[in-house]
């Protein structure tokens, strides 16, 4: 039986942000349970996720004293809980943790610093007297630290903890599935109604959202919520207390809307907007192939979401996308299968050699698909089992 190569090619799609802009939002260093009940909120202020894997806590005790495993992923605007090992048997009614690892966190004089895979800080949050606090643990002045019990919240981001945060009473508050502000606005007359409908709206990707809009009356009446193409009967039982939920699909162009609420002769128009979302998506989750030393092998994608043997790209957000496509060098052991080797195709584009990191200028419109398709040009190589990485991300094409 003749020998060959086996190449695993693992395939990520994600959305990677500038990883300066996740922000450490609030840290229980001194909790009243020592063991169970530290813990660091990390927070994405940006409309496109991060991938943390790889990325680690950095404290007074340990370089790495938490390390996010692989998949571990921040949502758009949304935060990313670590806790102490043992936090979910004690947490009372704060929020699950994402991941849980036992953590040092240092009651004086100390701090906690984010590092991205590469090992750069992306934010640090120290507390006590800067002098014996080590470097990279703090930005700024440290906060001046918490009694027993309370946190360190964030209310702004200035890069200088003592202005940045306050103690407070702990809440970690998750939010993944995007921003909505609710805003009560009453409208006089007999029925007294009150709307509760969020300012923005972040959609899924991929996925059709769900808008929700509560109306309140303070006496028995009829209400339609128009919006979207959509008209609802926001109408209850007791007529008193109203909902519609709106449909949002994950394509709908980011930008301002109305949506009018009527009862009666009494209308009030609110305006939501649409925030934009970056998301690419693709139907393979690995690409397998066997392999012979010195031949040539080809995979051919198509644009059928189905045949995930056969590779596809998908705009999963709202606007046009570029292609951003990272890959790590396939190994066995020592032995590495050079990325030189390897070149890519999306869609009538050249085939291009395949990089560490490098951005396809390919404007994809929402919902449009893109053939992802490789030529492997095979080295004499020892035979065996050959691994590595290829993600694929998107960014908003300008």
């Amino acid at each position: 039986m003749d020998k060959c190569i086996v190449f695993i090619l693992i395939l990520l799609a994600g959305m990677p942000a500038t990883a300066g802009h996740l922000v450490i939002e609030e840290v229980l260093y001194d909790p009243a349970t020592e063991s169970g009940g530290e813990a660091v909120l990390l927070r994405n202020p940006d409309n496109v996720s991060v991938d943390l894997s790889g990325w680690t806590l950095m404290t007074e005790t340990s370089a790495a004293d938490a390390t996010l495993p692989p998949g571990s992923f921040l949502p758009a605007f949304g935060t990313f809980l670590i806790a102490d090992a043992g936090w979910e048997l004690l947490k009372g009614d704060l929020p699950s943790a994402d991941h849980e690892e036992s953590l040092t966190l240092t009651n004086t004089n100390a701090g906690v610093a984010l590092k991205d895979a590469s090992g750069t800080i992306v934010d640090a949050v120290g507390w006590g007297n800067a002098a014996d606090i080590k470097d990279g643990l703090f930005e700024g002045a440290p906060h001046n630290g918490t009694t027993e019990g309370l946190s360190l919240r964030r209310t702004q981001d200035t890069d200088d903890n003592l202005a940045d945060f306050i103690a407070a009473e702990p809440s970690f508050v998750v939010v993944t599935d995007g921003i909505e502000v609710p805003i009560e606005l009453t409208l006089d007359g007999g029925l007294g109604m009150t709307v509760f409908a969020p300012a923005s709206f972040t959609s899924i990707p991929g996925e059709l959202g769900n808008l929700t809009i509560r109306i309140n009356t303070t006496t028995p009446a009829f209400v339609l919520v128009e919006g979207f193409n959509q008209t609802i009967d926001a109408s209850t039982s007791d007529g008193l207390q109203h909902a519609a939920t709106i449909a949002i699909p994950y394509w709908q162009p980011p930008g301002d809307y109305s949506v009018h609420i009527s009862s009666g002769n009494q209308t009030l128009n609110r305006s939501i907007t649409i925030l934009p979302v970056t998301s690419i998506g693709i139907d393979a989750l690995a690409l397998f192939a066997s392999l012979t030393p010195g031949g040539v092998h080809s995979i051919t994608g198509d644009t059928d979401m189905t045949t995930p043997d056969r590779p596809t790209l998908i705009n999963n957000g709202n606007t046009f996308a570029d292609v951003i496509i990272t890959a790590t060098t396939p190994a066995q052991g020592s032995l590495t299968f050079a990325l030189s080797n390897i070149k890519y195709g999306l869609g009538t584009f050249n085939a291009t050699v395949l990089k560490a990191t490098q951005i396809k200028h390919v404007r994809l419109a929402p919902r449009e698909t893109l053939p992802l398709s490789l030529w492997i040009a095979v080295p004499m190589l020892d035979t065996g089992r050959y691994e590595g990485m290829l993600t694929i991300a998107g960014k908003e094409s300008k």
